[in-house]
């Protein structure tokens, strides 16, 4: 495949996030061509080009992931809140997990559970959401059937409903 770094223009202060967009050549049945996968990576600070191209070819090293462009969730003070992929970790029971903000006061942990799931797999979500989230949020943790695609198809972990 083939791996390019797109940098924000003109780059942001502090630490640079470059979009990964990636194209397969495996996969004749579903050919991905300039895919953005919403994933970030942090680059070091005004990288050149040559840099940049080793980054994409695997040759270079770099500082980590940055995480899903637009996982986090905001507080009224425009705090984002990140790291949320925590939330579900260790957890039994669960097929796949996505945390909607429906407010600027409430998270909604919406689960597709196994058969199996019950009342500690739910004390579990809730205890590693309040450890991430202020005391002020209310965290409600709901039994789904699906989870909520985003425009392009793909399952966000995270939605912000906010003024919706």
């Amino acid at each position: 495949g083939k791996v390019e770094l797109e940098v924000p223009e003109p780059p942001a202060e502090g630490p640079v996030a470059a979009k990964i967009i990636a194209t397969g050549f495996w996969n004749a049945a579903m050919p991905l061509i300039r895919y953005d996968t919403g994933d970030l990576l942090h680059l070091p600070r005004h990288p050149g080009s040559a840099e940049l191209a080793e980054i994409a070819r695997g040759e270079r090293a770099f500082a980590g992931i940055a995480g899903r462009n637009g996982e986090y969730l905001l507080t009224r003070e425009g705090v984002r809140i990140i790291g949320l992929n925590h939330i579900p970790r260790e957890v039994a029971h669960i097929y796949q997990v996505q945390l909607v903000q429906s407010d600027w006061d409430t998270l909604h942990i919406d689960v597709l559970a196994m058969p199996d799931f019950g009342a500690a797999d739910e004390q579990l979500l809730q205890a590693q959401a309040r450890a991430k989230v202020p005391a002020s949020f209310q965290i409600i943790v709901r039994r789904v059937e699906r989870l909520r695609p985003a425009a392009s198809g793909k399952i966000p972990f995270v939605i912000r409903d906010i003024g919706a």
